[in-house]
């Protein structure tokens, strides 16, 4: 049993597109969504000819596609806006130390299937920009390193070519 119960506009919006259905009337439309919430409530599932009459019998067919949505959506309160908030300047630093996903969970005491929620917190996204900026430095200082080296040699025809070359990627 459950306080609250989220439906989705598409479900309701998928059975009046159906070509099998052929659309709802409002009244039909209605006892769909009584039955959704109702079973989100209660875990009950309806039975419409006794419910609404004989003549609604046939929207049960309707039904288990919604009641397995309303079922996984249940088993997921986090995915309902309830997320934990992590906090953006830990994660942020256990990044920046090199740690993983999963190691980061662990320090943190979280559930390791939280790992890639990790990746969407401002901490993850900060430290993933500082590192690529990093690596990006990292590159330009070792071609800049290997560039000096060149410039050292004695032969300084051979010397600017092969700097040119370096500069443009390519290493003869």
């Amino acid at each position: 049993m459950s306080d609250s119960v989220k439906l989705m506009k598409k479900w309701f919006d998928d059975i009046q597109g159906d070509e099998i259905v052929g659309g709802l009337s409002a009244q039909e439309m209605a006892y769909v969504i009584y039955a959704a919430a109702h079973y989100g409530f209660s875990s009950e599932k309806t039975n419409f000819e006794m419910e609404f009459g004989k003549e609604f019998k046939n929207l049960a067919f309707i039904m288990p596609n919604i009641y397995g949505q309303i079922d996984n959506i249940s088993s997921y309160p986090d995915k309902m806006g309830n997320n934990v908030k992590y906090d953006a300047d830990q994660i942020y630093q256990l990044r920046m130390e090199g740690k993983t996903g999963k190691e980061i969970c662990k320090i943190l005491g979280l559930p390791l299937d939280k790992e890639r929620s990790l990746s969407t917190n401002p901490g993850w996204k900060k430290a993933k920009k500082d590192l690529d900026a990093q690596k990006n430095t990292d590159s330009v200082q070792k071609n800049t390193e290997t560039v000096q080296t060149v410039t050292d040699s004695t032969d300084t025809d051979t010397t600017v070519q092969k700097s040119v070359n370096i500069i443009n990627g390519f290493d003869f």
